[in-house]
């Protein structure tokens, strides 16, 4: 995340710093380092994200942490998927449900949690995955391609 001073870039001075959030765990220290790269001056704003959530130019610090930490357990593009989504971490582990190859794969893999292998016997090699995981995705999920086409799936509220 680049962070730059307000009053430079007012100034027409362009004073920015690269901080990687995963060095910076809490919001406390984010900020002590913050300050201390702007000195004197107050304000400041972000610039770019990479590889992080982009929660806009004046981020909220405990979103920004509750992203870092997020982004540490999941992957910050899981995390990214939903924020797009729902503009709200808040609910973030309880919707989240896993990478998968294909919404046939996340079905295929319910049905499995779900039912014993006893339970469902013979009717794997009847069901349509496909047409499963399409009412699935209706309206109980949703779904984002990301990295080598895989989808993350989230569990709608």
């Amino acid at each position: 995340m680049a962070i730059t001073d307000l009053k430079d870039y007012n100034e027409g001075k362009l004073r920015f710093e690269w901080v990687d959030l995963e060095e910076y765990p809490s919001k406390e220290e984010l900020l002590e380092h913050i300050q201390k790269f702007l000195g004197n001056n107050e304000e400041w704003f972000v610039t770019d994200y990479e590889e992080c959530v982009n929660l806009g130019e004046y981020p909220d610090l405990d979103e920004l942490e509750l992203a870092v930490s997020l982004g540490k357990i999941y992957g910050w593009e899981a995390v990214a998927r939903f924020y797009e989504y729902c503009h709200s971490l808040e609910d973030f582990e309880e919707a989240y449900q896993g990478v998968y190859d294909s919404e046939e794969d996340f079905a295929y893999e319910l049905a499995n949690d779900i039912y014993s292998e006893e339970q469902l016997g013979t009717l794997h090699n009847y069901i349509d995955w496909q047409k499963f995981a399409s009412d699935l995705f209706m309206g109980d999920y949703y779904s984002d391609t990301f990295g080598n086409y895989q989808k993350v799936v989230f569990r709608v509220f």
